[in-house]
């Protein structure tokens, strides 16, 4: 029985040697995997960072691009605009005189339309509240009867 004893316990100390061993590889093993792991994790942020950087430099140059065109359909409108300014000058530029002759006496709109902002001025109006203006011209009578702002008032003035 003393030998079985001995061999058990010699036979543990083999088992507890080999679980030792073991747990050493293990341990070994261990770190390699965390090593790897370790790297291969750098290598994805390694790797997530080049793409951000790619993406941010493809934004950077989407950002330029349209704000490129902005620009230029800006210069566009802005040229659209001047040549539009230019044509309603040149328009406004057109004069056209109007003058009617009664009984030997010539008489021009301008005139008529002076008069008629100068008694609407009279009757304590400012003559930039005018919006729009009617003239009915009366031959017969020698009167210009007019309509200030859509209010018919039955006003006229002579020529």
């Amino acid at each position: 029985m003393a030998r079985a004893k001995s061999t058990a316990k010699e036979t543990v100390k083999k088992v507890e040697a080999k679980v030792e061993a073991a747990a050493e590889k293990a341990k070994v093993k261990t770190a390699e995997v965390k090593k790897a792991a370790t790297a291969k994790a750098a290598e994805k942020k390694a790797a997530v960072k080049t793409t951000a950087k790619k993406a941010s430099a493809k934004a950077a140059e989407k950002k330029a691009e349209v704000k490129a065109a902005a620009k230029k359909t800006s210069a566009k409108v802005a040229a659209k605009a001047k040549e539009a300014k230019a044509a309603v000058k040149k328009a406004a530029g057109t004069s056209v005189k109007h003058v009617f002759e009664v009984e030997g006496t010539q008489v021009t709109t301008d005139a008529i339309y002076d008069r008629i902002v100068e008694a609407y001025k009279a009757e304590g109006h400012r003559a930039g509240t005018i919006k729009s203006m009617e003239i009915y011209y009366n031959f017969a009578e020698r009167k210009a009867y007019y309509v200030i702002n859509g209010k018919p008032e039955d006003k006229f003035v002579e020529f």
